[in-house]
């Protein structure tokens, strides 16, 4: 009986593993070996996923490991794999300013789910940090939680199959299976839509109308008596808290943002961090004048002492009662003062000729759920180049100075997807 309770208590201390190598000084010899031969193979998956994915090349095999796949889901998932990878470089090669890079430090840090005999499942946290081809001066960093799933099959770990959670995956994927055939139709349907975009971007006019240069009354920007927006400010701070701390994650498998209090994060963070940087970083205060009135686009603030019994307002955390709130600040008497500068559903033909600045905020709004689901802070744009960068948070992803042609080309290609630009110029006191 002793023996038996032993063995049961040995296999839930096994299933419930939820730590990684560094976090875990007491684990065994014996396990910190099978550790290893783990994060070996995933290594040489992610190092060569990304080094693919920073030359826009992806070979017939796709993601190339030391050793054959032998069971039938590892031989499946590095078909569909490759179909992804073959897809996502399809649509960057359609890019006017190709978002080729060099790599110049990629790392991953564990977390063990379970491990338990021949079955591992593992989070796995990636940072990548690079340097595009066409801005070799401007410092880029990405950062993904992936979730892996790994078989022992007698001659070696593989893996045998990941959770599709990152934007591109979910654009990829939309409400498919994630089966072989499935990301073989759907790597066709992207290089059609790849292809089009290629022809379309190929058409060098100019479209000066597609960007709006005053507010809805027809003023000029400049005229406007308001506050100035410190957008070096919102941009400084969105770089240096773009990051999640260092080597944790939040229980739901997601990764950890700081804030300075009274700030938090939310656990789909894009939108309060953009309104943190403006309001903390860019110096723009809150807007309660119009509090209990809260449909999102009246007020913006978050733990006001002028809101009691309400935390924050639904502009401060909702991507689309921001965008209600800012397109509002063009006509308003208080709060932001703001417009809508740009919104079509293809990328603007060029930023030359715009009113695009760094500090602005950029929403993406997703056909496939028919609503504007993410919110993201410019901060680089170089008109001769026409290129412009962004920072943003999301639960297992986070990007800092990333191109902003890729991200939209990649994760909002398909039809019915819509891109808005909002200059943010400051606030009425």
């Amino acid at each position: 009986m002793k023996k038996a309770k032993l063995a049961i208590s040995i296999l839930c201390a096994c299933m419930f593993l939820f730590q990684g190598i560094t976090a875990a000084p007491n684990v065994n010899a014996a396990t910190l070996g099978v550790h290893s031969k783990i994060e070996s193979v995933i290594e040489q998956y992610i190092s060569s996923k990304y080094h693919l994915i920073s030359q826009l090349s992806v070979s017939a095999k796709g993601i190339e490991m030391d050793t054959e796949c032998v069971s039938e889901k590892a031989i499946s998932f590095r078909q569909i794999e490759r179909a992804i990878l073959s897809s996502y470089v399809s649509l960057m090669l359609s890019c006017k300013n190709s978002p080729r890079f060099s790599i110049k430090d990629l790392d991953c840090s564990y977390r063990y789910a379970t491990l338990c005999g021949t079955s591992a499942d593992v989070y796995v946290s990636v940072r990548c940090k690079f340097n595009y081809d066409i801005t070799p001066d401007v410092n880029s960093e990405t950062g993904e939680i992936l979730r892996i799933y790994l078989h022992n099959s007698g001659t070696g770990w593989e893996i045998t199959g990941r959770d599709y959670i990152s934007d591109f995956d979910r654009a990829f994927w939309g409400c498919k299976e994630p089966t072989v055939d499935n990301a073989l139709r759907r790597e066709q349907e992207i290089y059609a839509i790849a292809n089009s975009l290629a022809e379309r971007k190929s058409i060098t006019t100019e479209f000066y109308d597609e960007w709006e240069c005053g507010d809805a009354d027809g003023n000029d920007l400049e005229t406007r008596s308001v506050a100035t927006y410190n957008a070096s400010g919102a941009v400084g701070w969105a770089l240096a808290n773009v990051a999640p701390i260092s080597s944790t994650w939040n229980d739901a498998g997601g990764y950890s943002y700081s804030y300075p209090s009274p700030y938090s994060q939310f656990y789909h963070d894009c939108t309060n961090y953009v309104s943190v940087c403006m309001n903390l970083g860019g110096d723009i205060p809150f807007d309660t004048t119009a509090y209990p009135y809260n449909n999102g686009g009246d007020v913006w603030f978050y733990n006001s002492p002028n809101t009691a019994g309400a935390t924050y307002s639904f502009s401060w955390a909702t991507v689309g009662s921001l965008g209600l709130y800012l397109e509002g600040g063009a006509t308003a008497s208080d709060g932001i003062y703001s417009i809508k500068a740009y919104q079509n559903s293809s990328y603007p033909s060029t930023l030359t000729n715009s009113t695009i600045r760094a500090g602005d905020i950029v929403q993406f709004y997703d056909g496939s759920i028919g609503s504007w689901n993410h919110s993201a802070i410019i901060t680089y744009y170089k008109p001769v180049l026409d290129i412009a960068y962004i920072c943003q948070h999301d639960a297992n992803q986070y990007m800092s100075q990333c191109s902003l042609e890729g991200y939209y080309t990649a994760v909002y290609a398909s039809s019915g997807s819509l891109i808005r630009f909002f200059d943010v110029r400051g606030y009425y006191n």
